[in-house]
């Protein structure tokens, strides 16, 4: 079971000057709280805080924001949708998983990616590694010498110019 939560009408929309202004004067005339000014403008409680701020009304830690109350981490728990696929029924991914998506990748090859990167991070470029600098210029000299070597065949491309 999935809930929807319908996005504030003027979500990500660009702020007006009008806007701005009823901002201003919402919550440094009229005192209003950070939730009164969200419900007012169709934004959400964080959009608002983050104009304050950039404003210069509030500060960036957000503690001196009127209205405004940390939520705490059962808060954020709580609000969170619980996951149980215990039901036996396929997930809401698994349904929209579909084989004929050009992004499809089955899912013994999605393990097997995850394996690589492990593998990837394992062998990651050290700029402090002399030896990894040494072979990583040995591999871009070869390299350089084989395209060499298919563009230019008849040339005699280590050949000495002396």
């Amino acid at each position: 079971m999935s809930t929807t939560t319908a996005m504030p009408k003027r979500h990500r929309a660009r702020w007006t000057s009008t806007e701005l202004n009823n901002l201003h004067n919402e919550y440094e005339m009229k005192e209003l709280t950070v939730q009164e000014i969200a419900a007012i403008h169709g934004r959400t409680d964080y959009a608002i805080m983050s104009k304050l701020q950039s404003e210069g009304l509030i500060d960036s830690s957000w503690v001196n924001a009127r209205g405004w109350v940390f939520p705490s981490l059962e808060q954020s728990i709580s609000l969170q949708p619980a996951i149980d696929d215990d039901d036996g029924e396929a997930s809401e991914c698994e349904e929209q998983d579909d084989p004929n998506d050009e992004d499809y990748v089955p899912e013994e090859e999605d393990d097997q990616d995850d394996e690589d990167e492990d593998q990837d991070e394992e062998h990651e470029f050290d700029p402090y590694n002399m030896q990894q600098k040494v072979t990583f210029i040995e591999q871009q000299i070869a390299n350089i010498y084989s395209f060499l070597q298919k563009n230019f065949p008849k040339q005699n491309v280590m050949a000495s110019s002396t």
